[in-house]
């Protein structure tokens, strides 16, 4: 079954019978003015006649892009954009400086880039250190919620610690994910101070319809932790009893087992452009109203019919030629 995506253009080919039937009406009136001395028209200029207004009604189709009809199908459990809540890592380990400027300035630049590519998603931030707590709910607003990105620091959750468990179940619970609606939870972390629970936790997690994405953000080589400064003082760098400065490293390990080492679910931050581009392609192979179906193009016929109309114009063309090599 075939339909088409615009039918106000069919009315255009109601000018294919008119200019027909102006082409009969003015051949009358020549052998009127005549005396009955033209004689019927050469078979030639009929037949170009006829190639023009076939070309035209090709054209008058392709206007219309005419696509195969959707064939009626069982019931599909999931084909709503999934919603999507970040879950960001604002401890002050996310301040160490080992990808520049600093651990956090990156994730945020990854929330942001990524929520700009997602238009019409609906979105939301959860911050979590000690504890966690939702710093914005949900919204289909990307300006908005970037805007509300660059205000993201250690001091929402002044509380120290790593808390992903808490954070993990408040997504959870701003999501409502079901295992027919399934939702999606991207982690940004350095991965200091994960438990290994946490693994079972997204396990099951993900049986109720979370699925878990992961950012890891940090180098394994790791760099000095400093202490959040006030205005106009200089940052101090965090320093154990003896003295030595606290090195936070990366770790990557416990990111990858809470994502259970799923392919496309772990995304190493390099830098946020490459890192954001990567976490839109995950999102997308997540998002099966985001994939494409196997259904032919509405542009394959789209094609025919310019093609056709080509084919009918280059004929009309060639025909006085013909006429000429026959005589």
């Amino acid at each position: 079954m075939i339909s088409v995506e615009h039918p106000s253009y069919l009315y255009l080919a109601a000018a294919v019978p008119v200019l027909a039937a102006g082409y009969l009406l003015r051949r009358r009136a020549q052998q009127q003015a005549h005396g009955q001395m033209l004689g019927a028209a050469p078979v030639s200029a009929r037949l170009r006649q006829a190639l023009r207004l076939l070309a035209l009604a090709a054209l008058v189709l392709a206007l219309s892009n005419p696509q195969p009809r959707a064939q009626a199908a069982g019931p599909v459990p999931d084909q709503q954009p999934r919603r999507l809540v970040f879950v960001v890592d604002v401890s002050t380990s996310m301040l160490a400086a080992d990808v520049l400027p600093d651990r956090l300035t990156q994730a945020k630049k990854v929330v942001a880039e990524t929520v700009r590519g997602l238009p019409g998603r609906e979105v939301g931030v959860v911050v979590f250190a000690g504890n966690a707590q939702l710093f914005q709910p949900l919204t289909t607003d990307a300006e908005v919620l970037s805007q509300a990105c660059a205000t993201i620091g250690p001091a929402l959750v002044p509380r120290q610690g790593t808390s992903l468990a808490e954070a993990l179940a408040l997504a959870a619970l701003v999501l409502k994910p079901t295992p027919q609606h399934r939702q999606v939870a991207c982690v940004l972390s350095d991965g200091e101070n994960h438990a290994p629970r946490y693994a079972a936790l997204a396990d099951s997690l993900s049986k109720a319809g979370l699925d878990i994405v992961a950012v890891g953000v940090g180098t394994p080589e790791g760099a000095a932790m400093y202490t959040q400064s006030r205005p106009g003082e200089e940052p101090r760098a965090k320093r154990d009893r003896r003295g030595q400065p606290i090195i936070s490293r990366f770790q990557e390990a416990s990111l990858r087992r809470m994502v259970q080492d799923r392919p496309g679910r772990y995304i190493r931050l390099d830098n946020w452009r490459s890192a954001s581009a990567s976490l839109r392609q995950a999102l997308q192979k997540l998002d099966p109203s985001a994939r494409p179906t196997a259904d032919a193009s509405p542009a394959q016929y789209f094609q025919w019919c310019l093609l056709a109309a080509l084919v009918l114009l280059v004929a009309e063309f060639l025909v006085p030629l013909f006429h000429r090599i026959r005589a």
